[in-house]
């Protein structure tokens, strides 16, 4: 289970304030933090989920008895700032500026298992009186642990100034190229922290010729594009995207897809950092 952050003054938030419905408001963007806290789409609500995250209807004006619809509220979020129009959907303003990402959710989980598995095998040696068991149950631990086990230091290491790792430099240059090819920018440090990510499920030249053969909507909503963050871009894996069908309603062969991918990655250049 995950959990939200969300601001003890957010009922007095100035953009609430400007909603023409705030309860509601406050409702509906508690609801879509939940979401996608719960998701793990880092701030991604699509645009039919939307409209039902709250089990509520039969809402209705007190002055005139008009209905209201949640595609009211949505667009009461997106006008006062708390929610951004993108494609397919809405994305939380900001969202992991307060939330922690797919990615680190993901890391939590895999570190608790790991160590409620570890402190099962040396709670089960300990009842059973298995020296063996423990020692090697402890050895792993400190093996795997990302947490770094103390180790008493010689007279000679405490005098000297000891040698700092120096720290694993980032792909500078395959940002800067993807960064320049891709069609929004916005939220640079998100999306420098998702590509790092990214280029850990798949390599630098299969994202780029995804990123080159994806079909954007250049359109604009309210005045906002509706191209998504390239962190959100990266996050969901959209270079592995399907292509559309052709004109004629066909797909493409695959020996021809086969053939544009090569052709993308024999002419891809890599600008020197």
């Amino acid at each position: 289970m995950s959990w939200v952050r969300t601001d003890d003054n957010i009922i007095d938030h100035k953009k609430l304030m400007r909603t023409e419905f705030p309860a509601l408001g406050l409702a509906q963007y508690q609801a879509g933090l939940c979401y996608c806290s719960r998701n793990l789409t880092d701030g991604f609500i699509p645009r039919a989920k939307a409209t039902c995250l709250l089990p509520i209807s039969g809402l209705a004006r007190q002055d005139s008895g008009q209905p209201i619809t949640w595609d009211e509220i949505n667009a009461d979020l997106v006008r006062c700032g708390l929610w951004e129009i993108v494609e397919d959907g809405y994305e939380v303003h900001d969202y992991l500026d307060f939330q922690s990402s797919s990615s680190e959710v993901i890391a939590d989980r895999r570190l608790l298992h790991e160590n409620k598995v570890r402190a099962g095998r040396i709670g089960a040696a300990k009842r059973w009186h298995n020296s063996t068991d423990i020692a090697g149950a402890i050895a792993d631990a400190k093996q795997t642990h990302s947490v770094p086990v103390p180790v008493p230091k010689t007279k000679d290491q405490e005098t000297c100034s000891p040698l700092r790792d120096e720290p694993a430099s980032e792909p500078v240059a395959e940002f800067d190229a993807f960064w320049a090819e891709y069609p929004r920018k916005s939220d640079k440090g998100h999306a420098r922290k998702a590509f790092n990510g990214a280029l850990k499920k798949a390599s630098f030249e299969t994202i780029m010729v995804g990123l080159r053969r994806y079909e954007f909507d250049h359109r604009k909503l309210d005045g906002r594009s509706v191209i998504p963050l390239p962190a959100t871009w990266l996050n969901g894996e959209r270079w592995g995207d399907e292509l559309p069908a052709t004109n004629e309603g066909t797909p493409r062969a695959p020996g021809e897809l086969d053939e544009r991918l090569q052709w993308e990655l024999d002419h891809l250049v890599i600008p020197k950092g």
